[in-house]
Parts: C-alpha cells; structure tokens; sequence
C-alpha cells in the first residue's frame, strides 16, 4: 500500500495535525514523505483509492486505463459492506467462500448505480488544510469508518 498526492509538496512530512491524528489511531507517521502521483504508479496499481470524487476524476484524466479500478475510499467501504453481488443477482449467503476483494471489480461495476445515488457528501473525505480542528475530527471520523470496514476485507483477501 503507497500513498501519493495530486498536489503533493513532495518531500514533506505528513502535517503536524495528521500526525497527531494517526498517532491516537495507532498509526506511525514516521518516515512519510510527500509523494506526487505519477502514470506509472497508477498503472502498477491493483487498486487506486482516494479520498475524493474530484481525485478519482483527477486520476481518471491522467491514466483512464485505470478508471475501472479507481474510486473513493468511502465508496468502497459501501461496496465492501454489502453483500457480494452474483451475476445472477441472487443474494449470497455467509457461507459463500468468496474472498471480500475476489470480484472487487464485479462490485464496483454493479455497485456503480448505488454510488451514483451517492453525492460526494457522501463519498468524500472533508478537506482539512488549513481549517479548524474540528475539521480534521470529521477528517479522522470519516477515514477511520471507512477503515472499519475496508481493512478486515483486504486483510481476509490478503490472507
């Protein structure tokens, strides 16, 4: 897993406020380094999620090879947690032995009726740069929700 920005001052570390925010998660900030996002890491990618809609059009525009497996990470955690679809449209059952990122693709193309449906209130990660603290609580909410769900599948996929 890598991180890169559409914007990025590349080669600086992560904010002070994101730091403090990772830290209380768990998480080390140590090491990060500002990363600008590049055609090759796109197409090297299995799966590209970002934090807004604007930077899955942002992605799409620079490498739209890649657009089949973009999409925000509040989206997939949507996807991730409803049932898997089948091409029957039959429900699956918790017995179905299918991993949760097996037919991530198939999801994210049957699910792109229920995203649409969705605004980018709903789909986006609010911006915190430069604005209050409380900004970056919702910032930190918003992710770590998303997680919730996001990582116990790519764990289960990955296992």
């Amino acid at each position: 897993m890598r991180s890169a920005g559409t914007g990025a001052v590349v080669g600086w570390p992560m904010s002070p406020e994101s730091a403090a925010r990772l830290v209380r998660a768990g998480g080390d900030p140590a090491g990060f380094a500002a990363r600008q996002l590049s055609v090759g890491m796109l197409r090297r990618a299995d799966l590209v999620v970002t934090a807004a809609r604007a930077h899955v059009a942002f992605v799409t525009a620079l490498a739209p090879e890649v657009a089949e497996r973009t999409i925000t990470l509040r989206d997939l955690a949507v996807l991730l947690g409803i049932p898997p679809p089948t091409t029957t449209g039959a429900p699956t059952t918790p017995t179905d032995d299918r991993r949760p990122l097996h037919d991530l693709r198939t999801r994210m193309a049957l699910g792109a009726p229920l995203l649409c449906g969705r605004s980018a209130r709903d789909a986006d990660i609010v911006d915190p740069y430069q604005r209050p603290a409380r900004v970056w609580d919702t910032m930190a909410a918003q992710v770590e929700a998303a997680l919730e769900v996001v990582v116990p599948a790519v764990r289960a996929a990955l296992a």
